[in-house]
C-alpha cells in the first residue's frame, strides 16, 4: 500500500504537466489556424511549391524551405505531401490451407503548417487524412476500414531559453537517430539542453493522451513515458549516446520497465560505418522482476569499386528466460515504441531485422548479412539474409508479424527459427522530381525447424510450415 501512495505522489505532478501539455496543443491549433486566415485572403500565388523537405532535415534545410516557402505572414511556412503505401503479405500463420492473405493499399495527403514569428519561438500544426483501401483480406486478416484525420502534430516551442535551454509542448515528433528505441509522434513535454557537440533531452509523454483522430474515437494511452537521452558528436560522423527510459503503464498491463543502454552511431574509420546498441532492461511485470538484456553490432565496408558496393555484417541477441517459473524474467524485450527501420549505406531504410518476420529483439540471435549497390546517389539496391534461433526455446514470439508459434510440436523442439532474404530499393528524386521518393522491400521469410503448423491439436497432429511473403512498397513526394 506504502508503494502505491508513493507512485500516486509521484505521478500526480506528471499528470499535471501532461495536461499543461494538452492545453498547449489546443494553442498550438489555435495559433496555426489563425495564421492560415490571413493568407488564404491573400490568393494561392503566396506560396511557392518549389521547397524540398526531407525526413530528419536539420536546421539548415528548414531554413532553405522557409525561403522557398515565403509566405505573405513573415515565419509562416506550409509543406503539402502525399503519401501512398501497399502492402501484400502471404502466408504469416505459415500454412498455406488457411487463407489470410491480405493486400492494403494506404493513400495519405498530409499539410504541415509552421510559424515562426521570433526567433525564440515557433508552432508547428500538422494533419493527415488517411484511408485504408483493402483489396484483399482473407480470414484474420479481415478488418474494418475508416477514414481518419488525425491530427499528427500540435505543438509550440520555446528556444533558447536560460541560453541554452529549449522547451516544447503537445503533440511532437519522439524520433531517435535509428528507430531501436522510439520512433512516434507523442502528446508530451521536452526539455533540451544543448551546447557545442553536446545534446540533452528529457521529456514526459504518452502515446495518445487525448483521442488525436477528428473523425473517429480512439482509446486513449495510460502509459506514461519518461525518456532521457544524451547525444555526443565526438566526430562529424560519429555520435555516442546513453539513454534511460521509464515506461509506467497506469492501466497495469504492460508492465513498468526500465531502459538503460549505451550507443555508438557513424563512421569509425575511412569507409567503415557502424553501429554499436548495448541495453538493459529493469523494472517490474507484475510480480516478475525484469532482468534482461541485449546488444545489436553492425558494420557496413563501402568499396571503392564501380557501382558504389558495399557489405554488411551484423548480430543481434536479446536474452531469454530459462526459468519461466521463477518470480525473475530475464528476457529482453523492446520499449514498444520501437521500428526497427534503419539502413546500412542506401537510400531506403528497411526493416533492420526482416521485412517478413519481422520481430521484436525478445530471446532472438539474429545473423545479418548484406550486399548492395549505390551506383547514383539518388538510387540503391540491398540484399539482405537474416538467420534466427532463439536464445532459450519457447513456444512463443514476441511481436514477430508470423502469427505461427514455434515449438508447438512436443515432439520436435527446436531454437531453429529459421532464415529470410529481403531485397530493398531505394529510388530518390525520382524522374528529376525534387523530394519525389519511393521505396519497394520485398521479404521472404524460410520457416526452420522449430516451426509445426497445427492440421489436428486436441490429436497432436502436426505438418510443416509453409513460407510466408511480403512486399510493401511507398511513395512520398511533398511540395
Amino acid at each position: 500500500m506504502g508503494q502505491n501512495n508513493d507512485s500516486k505522489r509521484y505521478c500526480a505532478p506528471i499528470h499535471a504537466f501532461l495536461a499543461a501539455a494538452l492545453l498547449v496543443r489546443s494553442v498550438a491549433l489555435a495559433v496555426a489556424l489563425l495564421a492560415i486566415l490571413p493568407v488564404a485572403t491573400a490568393g494561392a500565388d503566396v506560396i511557392d511549391q518549389s521547397g524540398q523537405r526531407e525526413a530528419g532535415a536539420t536546421e539548415v534545410e528548414a531554413e532553405k524551405r522557409e525561403e522557398k516557402n515565403g509566405t505573405a505572414i513573415p515565419g509562416l511556412k506550409f509543406i503539402f505531401g502525399i503519401t501512398v503505401e501497399s502492402e501484400l503479405a502471404r502466408n504469416r500463420d505459415l500454412d498455406k490451407d488457411v487463407k489470410d492473405n491480405l493486400a492494403v493499399l494506404e493513400p495519405e495527403f498530409n499539410v504541415q503548417i509552421e510559424y515562426e514569428p521570433v526567433q525564440w519561438f515557433d508552432a508547428t500544426l500538422k494533419l493527415a487524412l488517411k484511408r485504408d483501401f483493402a483489396l484483399e483480406q482473407q480470414g484474420e486478416s479481415r478488418a474494418r476500414r475508416e477514414t481518419s484525420l488525425n491530427v499528427a502534430l500540435a505543438n509550440i516551442r520555446f528556444k533558447k531559453i536560460f541560453d541554452s535551454f529549449a522547451l516544447q509542448l503537445g503533440r511532437q515528433e519522439f524520433v531517435e537517430n535509428r528507430g531501436w528505441l522510439y520512433d512516434e509522434d507523442m502528446d508530451g513535454a521536452r526539455v533540451y539542453f544543448e551546447r557545442e557537440k553536446l545534446l540533452a533531452e528529457f521529456s514526459i509523454s504518452r502515446k495518445t493522451l487525448v483521442d488525436a483522430d477528428i473523425l473517429k474515437r480512439d482509446r486513449p494511452d495510460r502509459i506514461n513515458n519518461y525518456i532521457f537521452f544524451l547525444n555526443y558528436e565526438a566526430t562529424d560522423d560519429l555520435r555516442l549516446n546513453a539513454y534511460t527510459i521509464f515506461r509506467d503503464d497506469r492501466a497495469k498491463q504492460e508492465g513498468s520497465p526500465i531502459f538503460i543502454g549505451l550507443r555508438s552511431l557513424g563512421t569509425l574509420v575511412g569507409r567503415l560505418d557502424h553501429w554499436v546498441e548495448v541495453a538493459h532492461v529493469r523494472g517490474r511485470d507484475g510480480a516478475q522482476k525484469l532482468r534482461g538484456f541485449a546488444f545489436d553490432v553492425a558494420g557496413t565496408y563501402r568499396l571503392d569499386l564501380p557501382l558504389n558496393p558495399y557489405v554488411s555484417l551484423g548480430y543481434a541477441f536479446g536474452s531469454g528466460d530459462s526459468n519461466p517459473g521463477d518470480n525473475r524474467d530475464k528476457a529482453f524485450r523492446q520499449t514498444g515504441l520501437q521500428t526497427n527501420e534503419y539502413q546500412f549505406a542506401g537510400a531506403a531504410p528497411f526493416l533492420i531485422y526482416g521485412e517478413a518476420f519481422d520481430p521484436e529483439l525478445s530471446n532472438l540471435r539474429i545473423l545479418t548479412a548484406g550486399l548492395g549497390f549505390r551506383p547514383i546517389e539518388t538510387f540503391s539496391i540491398d540484399f539482405v539474409y537474416h538467420y534466427y534461433r532463439q536464445h532459450v526455446i519457447a513456444n512463443e514470439l514476441r511481436n514477430a508479424a508470423v502469427t505461427l508459434d514455434p515449438n508447438q510440436d512436443p515432439s520436435r523442439q527446436s531454437r531453429d527459427l529459421g532464415s529470410e532474404f529481403d531485397v530493398v530499393l531505394g529510388f530518390r528524386d525520382l524522374f528529376g522530381i525534387k523530394t519525389l521518393a519511393v521505396d519497394l522491400r520485398l521479404g521472404y521469410f524460410f520457416p526452420g525447424r522449430a516451426f509445426r503448423a497445427v492440421v489436428d491439436e486436441a490429436n497432436q497432429i502436426f505438418k510443416d510450415p509453409d513460407r510466408s511473403f511480403v512486399l510493401h512498397g511507398k511513395i512520398e513526394y511533398e511540395y
